[in-house]
């Protein structure tokens, strides 16, 4: 058994270990092998992976499956939190680096432009105030949004007419009444 191993300890000559595709050339085997109506079903991470390491074309034809779809997004991380603009980390490395990697622009109230009655003004301060607490930076939040534009490098892709998913609240149910006895009639 010693003699074999050590008569073979160097590999043959024709030997050759293919390297590890490249980012760019895993993004292209992805787009080329999934059809074009199939790239808007993507995970979001493979998505991203494709925005920020693919070519020109290949990154383009993700893009294209993306641009101008609304989405919600769930249980993203709050980075950096304002009325107008909301900094999220989406992706597991984006998470786990504490990095945003969107950018919700938050639409404007419907109500900015009008004159509100006071029960109005209540609801909105309410909404506007949950919304804040959402946000908190280090929470996690649903957001809903507009694919607008990304940039590649570090990758941010920009949503538009975002807005904060607040969790439905249950009305409370009212306690059970007691039942009622009726006494049998008296004959």
């Amino acid at each position: 058994m010693t003699t074999a191993v050590t008569a073979n300890l160097d590999p043959p000559a024709d030997f050759k270990i293919k390297p590890a595709p490249k980012p760019e050339d895993m993004v292209h085997d992805l787009v080329t092998s999934t059809p074009e109506a199939d790239l808007p079903k993507l995970a979001m991470s493979d998505r991203e992976f494709a925005l920020a390491n693919g070519n020109t074309d290949d990154a383009g034809k993700v893009w294209n499956s993306m641009k101008g779809k609304s989405v919600t997004i769930p249980d993203a991380l709050v980075i950096e939190s304002s009325p107008t603009v909301v900094k999220v980390a989406v992706s597991d490395d984006a998470v786990q680096g504490k990095t945003a990697d969107f950018t919700f622009n938050m639409a404007a109230p419907e109500e900015a432009d009008k004159k509100l009655t006071p029960a109005q003004a209540a609801a909105a301060k309410k909404l506007a105030d949950e919304t804040a607490a959402a946000t908190v930076v280090g929470q996690k939040v649903t957001l809903s949004g507009t694919f607008d534009s990304y940039t590649p490098k570090p990758l941010m892709i920009i949503m538009s007419n975002g807005a904060v998913v607040l969790p439905k609240k249950t009305p409370a149910k009212a306690p059970a009444k007691a039942p009622v006895h009726h006494t049998a009639p008296h004959k």
